[in-house]
C-alpha cells in the first residue's frame, strides 16, 4: 500500500523548503550573520519577560504559517497535483494525521525556535511563556492540517460576493491603485496578510534590538531592504493584473511614463503598513538618512516587480533573483554605500527594465499564477 505521508512530503513539504530556499537563506544571513549568540539569548529573554511580549514571536510565527497555508493550497491548484483530492476518500482521521505530519515538518523553523524560548523561560522560572508558546505552535499547527484537509474536500469553491463589495460597487469609482490593490486581496489574502504580518514585525524588531544603545543605521537599511523584496510576491500579482487579469491596461493609450508612475503609485500604497511602522517606531536618526531608508523599501519592490519582465522567468529563478537582489542590498549597505546612492540604483534599475521590456513581454498562452 503506498504511504500517503510520503507523498504529502513530498509534493508539500520538500517543494516547500525548495523553492523558498532564497527565503530561508535571507533569514539566516539577518540572524545569524548579524547576531551573536548573546543577543540572540537577550532577544528571547525579552520575548519571554512578560506574556504580551511573548505574543511577538507568535504573531511571527502566524504569519510564517499564512505563508504556508497559501503555498499549499497553491500546490493542490497545480495540474500535476489533482490526484491529492482523491485522498478525501480516506478518513477524516487518516487525512488530519497525515496532514499534521507535513504542517509539524514545515512549521519546524517556528517550533524550533519555540523550544528555545521554552528552554529560556524555564531557565528563569517562568511558566506563562511556556504555556503560550506551547499552545501557539500546537493551534497553528491543528489549524492549518486542518484547512488543508478542508481544500482536500472541496477542490472548487463557490465565489461569493459579499454585501460590502456589493454597496462599494453601486457607490464608488474606484481608482486603478485600488483595483490593483483589490485584486490582489481578493485573489491571496493570506499572501497579503502574512507579507505586511513578516516585513512589519522585521522592522520592528530590528528597531528594537538596540532601543536603548546606539543605533547603527546600516542595520535598519538591511532591514528596510528586505521588507521590499520580501513584497515580491506581491509585485508579482500586480504584474499579473496589468497584462494578464486586467489585459485591456495593455492597449489603453497611456504613455510609458504615466504607466511606470501608476505602478509607484501602487508599489507605494501597498508598502505603506511598513514605511508606517518604520516612522513609528525609529530610532533617532537623521531626517535625511531615514528618509532614504523608508524610500528604500519601495525601490526595492520595484526591482522585484521589474525582474519579473525577464522572459518568462521561472517560479524558482525568480526566487534565485529576489535573493541575489537581497544579498546585494545587505553588501552595498554593510560596505557603507550612501543610502541616496542605492535608491537611486534601484529606481533607475527599475524603470530601464520597464522601459525595455513592458511591450515586448508576453505571458504563455496558459501563464503561471
Amino acid at each position: 500500500m503506498f504511504d500517503v505521508s510520503r507523498i504529502f512530503a513530498i509534493v508539500f513539504v520538500r517543494e516547500f523548503y525548495r523553492l523558498n530556499a532564497g527565503f530561508f537563506m535571507i533569514i539566516i544571513t539577518l540572524t545569524f550573520g548579524f547576531m551573536s549568540g548573546v543577543e540572540h539569548r537577550a532577544l528571547a529573554e525579552f520575548f519571554v519577560a512578560s506574556p504580551q511580549l511573548t505574543f511577538i514571536p507568535v504573531a511571527v510565527w502566524a504569519g510564517y504559517t499564512i505563508k504556508v497555508i497559501a503555498f499549499n493550497r497553491q500546490r493542490l491548484f497545480l495540474p500535476e497535483n489533482v490526484f491529492l483530492y482523491n485522498f478525501s476518500v480516506l478518513s477524516y482521521r487518516r487525512q488530519l494525521g497525515v496532514a499534521l505530519q507535513a504542517l509539524f515538518t514545515q512549521l519546524m523553523p517556528a517550533i524550533l525556535y519555540g523550544s528555545f524560548l521554552i528552554a529560556i523561560a524555564l531557565k528563569n522560572g517562568l511558566i506563562q511563556p511556556v504555556l503560550i508558546v506551547i499552545a501557539a505552535l500546537a493551534a497553528l499547527v491543528f489549524c492549518a492540517a486542518h484547512l488543508l484537509v478542508l481544500s482536500l474536500q472541496t477542490p472548487i469553491h463557490e465565489p461569493k460576493i459579499s454585501a460590502a463589495k456589493r454597496f462599494i460597487d453601486r457607490h464608488m469609482v474606484r481608482p486603478i491603485w485600488w483595483m490593483y490593490l483589490a485584486t490582489v486581496l481578493r485573489r491571496e489574502p493570506l499572501l497579503f496578510i502574512g507579507t505586511k504580518i513578516f516585513s512589519g514585525l522585521l522592522l520592528f524588531s530590528v528597531m528594537q534590538l538596540y532601543h536603548n544603545e546606539s543605533f547603527d543605521s546600516r542595520l535598519l537599511g538591511m532591514a528596510a531592504s528586505v521588507a521590499g523584496v520580501a513584497n515580491f510576491m506581491l509585485m508579482m500579482h500586480f504584474q499579473l493584473f496589468d497584462l494578464h487579469y486586467f489585459m485591456l491596461v495593455k492597449n489603453l493609450p497611456i504613455t510609458l511614463s504615466l504607466r511606470w508612475f501608476r505602478i509607484v503609485v501602487v508599489t507605494v500604497v501597498a508598502v505603506l503598513p511598513e514605511i508606517i511602522v518604520l516612522i513609528k517606531y525609529s530610532p533617532v536618526l537623521p531626517v535625511t538618512e531615514l528618509f532614504f531608508i523608508m524610500l528604500l523599501i519601495p525601490a526595492t519592490a520595484l526591482v522585484a516587480y521589474a525582474l519579473r519582465y525577464f522572459s518568462l522567468v521561472e517560479e524558482t529563478t525568480y526566487s534565485r533573483l529576489i535573493f541575489a537582489v537581497a544579498m546585494g542590498h545587505v553588501v552595498l549597505i554593510l560596505f557603507r554605500s550612501p543610502m541616496w546612492m542605492v535608491v537611486a540604483a534601484d529606481l533607475t534599475t527599475s524603470w530601464l527594465i520597464f522601459r525595455s521590456r513592458y511591450y515586448t513581454f508576453e505571458f504563455p498562452a496558459t501563464p503561471k499564477k
